[in-house]
């Protein structure tokens, strides 16, 4: 298959930057006249760089099984659910960007299979893509248009990094990005198969919807080891950002996670928070059970600066309507769709011979 070289210099991360600010469809508005419309955005990421995004625990404490309370279990919990989302929203958004070069290697909008190459952590990676229409939901009934370029658009994708192809991303776009908007999807991938440089055991189902200017969202399951210091049997993560009628915008984290590790020592742990955009305080609750540190607050507004109560009347007056616990995973979220082998559905007839260099952009796509 064709393939023509990417290289994003440091102009054109800025170009790129502008369009995610504006949240703007970051692939495919150019290109090859053969290609399809878009299929999948390359960044769906919003803005939460209010919360705290470090691999530490924060005002860790000595006594093993411990309730803390105060600044220490805000900052803590804090901390934990920050370094979560912020974890997984760059894991999203380079996985997005390497399902999205698959675009450029269509040689007719009308092909249903495609293949290629790209580099991804310093390393040629071969990608095999079928377009067909599967059983994504596992309801039994096939789901897709079976066409890159009509809605629903339902996608199959595998990577060799040099040991055999193994299955990387499989999604369900019901509404595809365009220069208005980021559309609505849903997908399943495993980083580790295409980047060296990922958790291995790493998995995630993501959800997103952006057709309502005044309210974007993304939610997560993960299952495997997110960052370096955090990993977790099932979690459930949600991020919602509304436009108000004022024209402020309030912002809502969510985090249901049950960790292997930790290092705010949390076990079973529940959190939300919902704060206005340049308040400086936040509202929230917490929730955890077993582990070396457990927390137990509801409806909480603290400082963001130091973590101390606030008593100036910040909270009063947000929209609620987002603020309750996620719901526990059963476990089986992050699971590919039975309906997706673990090796490619065909054999190209033709080799890529060039190779795309992927780099993700590096900014979130929201306000």
């Amino acid at each position: 298959m064709r393939k023509g070289r990417i290289i994003l210099g440091f102009a054109g991360i800025l170009g790129l930057t502008a369009a995610a600010c504006n949240g703007l469809f970051l692939g495919g508005l150019g290109g090859s006249s053969t290609a399809p419309a878009a299929f999948l955005p390359t960044d769906v990421t919003l803005d939460i760089s209010e919360l705290p995004d470090s691999d530490t625990a924060g005002a860790k404490v000595i006594n093993s099984a411990a309730a803390i309370t105060g600044t220490v279990a805000y900052d803590r919990t804090l901390r934990a659910s920050g370094a979560i989302l912020h974890a997984f929203h760059r894991v999203a958004r380079k996985s997005l960007a390497l399902g999205a070069v698959v675009r450029d290697d269509f040689t007719s909008p009308d092909q249903t299979q495609v293949s290629g190459k790209f580099m991804a952590d310093g390393q040629e990676v071969s990608y095999r893509a079928d377009f067909a229409a599967f059983d994504f939901d596992g309801d039994g009934q096939a789901d897709g248009s079976g066409s890159a370029g009509v809605e629903p658009v339902a996608m199959r994708m595998w990577v060799d990094r040099g040991n055999g192809f193994e299955r990387f991303l499989a999604a369900l776009v019901t509404v595809r990005p365009t220069t208005a908007n980021l559309g609505v999807g849903e997908m399943v991938f495993k980083p580790g198969a295409a980047r060296a440089a990922s958790f291995q055991d790493l998995q995630v189902r993501m959800m997103w919807n952006r057709t309502d200017p005044a309210h974007k969202w993304n939610e997560a399951f993960v299952s495997g080891q997110i960052r370096q210091a955090y990993s977790m049997s099932t979690g459930h993560q949600r991020v919602d950002v509304r436009t108000m009628a004022d024209g402020s915008i309030e912002k809502t984290v969510r985090s249901t996670s049950n960790f292997t590790a930790s290092p705010a020592g949390f076990d079973t742990y529940s959190f939300w928070s919902h704060y206005r955009r340049g308040s400086g305080v936040v509202l929230m609750s917490g929730q955890s059970t077993g582990g070396t540190a457990q927390v137990s607050f509801d409806n909480i507004c603290v400082s963001l600066t130091d973590f101390s109560l606030d008593t100036t009347g910040g909270c009063d007056n947000l929209d609620t309507s987002d603020n309750t616990f996620l719901d526990t995973p059963t476990g089986n979220e992050t699971d590919f769709p039975t309906d997706f082998p673990a090796t490619p559905t065909f054999t190209p007839t033709t080799t890529a011979t060039t190779t795309t260099t992927v780099t993700p952009v590096s900014t979130q796509s929201s306000p």
